[in-house]
This record gives structure tokens, C-alpha cells and sequence, in this order.
């Protein structure tokens, strides 16, 4: 194991192709762990942490906003970091940090600070740009600690938890299990993105049914929020797209539109929308729709219109 310590002063610090344990400790660090499977303390300081080499240029973006979810970089610069994956230990400490976790099965703990935490899923030969993808089991536990972060999973089953704070989740492509904690948390869902494949929509990022739906462990009406806006379908009819309406408990109803209901199943709350993702039919009269996806909200909630993003 290689060991890499920093200073008290902003650093950058690389690991190895092997296992490492970095320590950053104080001041404003980058830290890189490269290949291998990896321990990374950063210490105190506005860090930015990369737990494998990963390319980063094509995840430019804003977060939240239109039909897609993506990572707005701010002020940190795309940086091409390489490609290898490795099954990480990231303790970012204090500070406002950018954690990307990387490739393979990481666990990652943001602690204090305003944190935006990004764990890869699948493993490819290169997320920025290569249409051949090696899928790979990479579920990530993704931990955001306190103060309001940023937290989002990648291609597989992830766990996320905000922590304390008012906290910003997605799990991304897969069945993940989320935690808000405590604070006025938002749930962001959207379509999902094939990786590699820049524009390349593989559907929502929810499934249908137990063991492909997300679960939310600890949703709370009335302060937590279910942000659906990126499910509008990216091809509006030419005149005008339907606006996305809740429907509370009723069916779904014959719509081109964003359609959101809930019913209770089994003690648990089970939000189902309907949307379409397609060009709108030709000539043809529009059908009643079937779910396109689902997340599941542990414990009986009764939803309101109040308690979801739409448009």
C-alpha cells in the first residue's frame, strides 16, 4: 500500500496503480487515487476529490434542469483524469467539497460543508465519448453529512444519504435506495443517460415494480419535495405539449402529457408516472398510458400537488 500525505496548505496529491491511503489534511486539495482500490482522507479545505481516474468533460451541464440529469461543474474545470475503476474509501472532512467517486463500489462520507458528491455506476472504456460500454456492478454508498449537498448516484443500485442539511439526491440509472435525513430535502428524477453516449436517452431513471423502483426511506409530505420536471417529454407535440398535472389518487388519464398519481400498496406509498418519450403519434387517437415508472415511499403518505416539482 502507498502511502500519500499533504499538508496544511492546498495540495495535489496522486496516488498510485495500486492501493493507496492519501491524506490530504488542511488547506484547498486535489486529490486523484488513480487505479487501484483506495483510502482517501481530505481533511479540512474546499476539496476536489476523484477516487479513480475518471474522464469528467462530457458531464457538463446544469443540474436539474431540462429533460436531462447532469452535473453542473461550476467553477471547477473539466479535467481528463483517465479511465480505471476501483472500489473506494473517500472521508472528505470539512469544506465545500467536489467528490467524484468513481468508478466501481465506493463508499463515501461528505461531512461538513456544502458537498457535491458524483459516484459513477457502470465501468467503460470512457464515459466522455466511446460507444462501447463494459457494464459493471458499481453501487456506491454516497454519504452527504451536514449542510445543504449535492449528492448523486450513477448506473446501479446506490445508497444515498443527504444527512443533515437542505440536500439535493439523485440515484441515477437504478434501483436506489435513498435518505434525505434531516432538512427540507429534494428528490431529483429525470430521464436516464446511456453512458458514453452523449444525448443517448436509455428511459427513466426508475423502474416499474419492487426491485427496479427507487425507495425513499424517509420522505416527509409537506417539507421534502419529488422533483419529476425532467420526465416532460423531450419531443412536445408541435402545438403544445399538455402541462403535467397530479392526479392524486385517480387513474391516468388519455394524455401526451406528464401524468403523476400515488396509490397505497402494502403499508407503502407508491408514486407512479406516466410520460412519453417519443415524437406524438400520427393520426392516431392517444391512448390511456400505463406507468412508465415508480418510486416507492416507505409508510403511508398522502400526497399533495405541494409535495412535487413538475414544471
Amino acid at each position: 500500500m502507498a502511502l500519500t500525505t499533504g499538508t496544511l496548505s492546498p495540495d495535489t496529491l496522486t496516488g498510485t496503480a495500486e492501493t493507496d491511503l492519501i491524506f490530504g489534511r488542511g488547506g484547498a486539495d486535489f486529490v486523484s487515487g488513480r487505479a487501484g482500490n483506495d483510502a482517501i482522507f481530505a481533511g479540512s479545505g474546499d476539496d476536489t476529490i476523484a477516487g479513480d481516474n475518471i474522464p469528467v468533460p462530457a458531464l457538463g451541464g446544469q443540474l436539474g434542469t431540462g429533460p436531462y440529469i447532469s452535473l453542473d461543474f461550476g467553477p471547477y474545470p473539466p479535467r481528463f483524469l483517465g479511465e480505471t475503476p476501483g472500489n473506494n474509501l473517500i472521508l472528505a472532512d470539512a469544506g465545500d467539497d467536489f467528490i467524484l467517486a468513481g468508478f466501481g463500489s465506493d463508499i463515501v462520507f461528505g461531512e461538513a460543508g456544502n458537498d457535491t458528491i458524483f459516484g459513477f455506476g457502470a465501468a467503460g472504456e470512457s464515459p466522455s465519448g466511446n460507444t462501447e460500454i463494459i457494464r459493471a456492478d458499481g453501487s456506491d454508498w454516497l454519504f452527504g453529512g451536514g449542510d445543504d449537498d449535492s449528492v448523486l448516484g450513477g448506473g446501479s443500485g446506490d445508497l444515498l444519504d443527504g444527512g443533515t442539511g437542505r440536500d439535493t439526491l439523485s440515484g441515477g440509472v437504478g434501483a436506489d435506495t435513498l435518505i434525505g435525513g434531516a432538512g427540507r430535502d429534494i428528490f431529483l428524477y429525470g430521464l436516464g443517460l446511456e453512458p458514453g453516449v452523449s444525448g443517448s436517452v436509455t428511459g427513466p431513471d426508475t423502474g416499474v415494480g419492487p426491485g427496479n423502483r427507487d425507495v425513499i426511506l424517509d420522505f416527509r409530505p409537506g417539507t421534502d419535495r419529488l422533483d419529476l420536471h425532467g420526465y416532460n417529454n423531450p419531443f412536445p407535440d408541435p402545438g403544445g405539449e399538455p402541462r403535467p398535472v397530479f392526479l392524486g389518487t385517480d387513474p391516468f388519464e388519455a394524455s401526451t402529457g406528464l401524468q403523476v398519481r400515488y396509490e397505497i400498496e402494502g403499508g407503502h406509498t407508491i408514486v407512479q408516472f406516466a410520460t412519453r418519450f417519443g415524437p406524438p403519434p400520427r393520426g392516431l387517437p392517444v391512448p390511456v398510458p400505463e406507468a412508465t415508472g415508480e418510486i416507492e415511499l416507505v409508510g403511508v403518505h398522502h400526497l399533495t400537488a405541494r409535495d412535487f416539482i413538475l414544471s
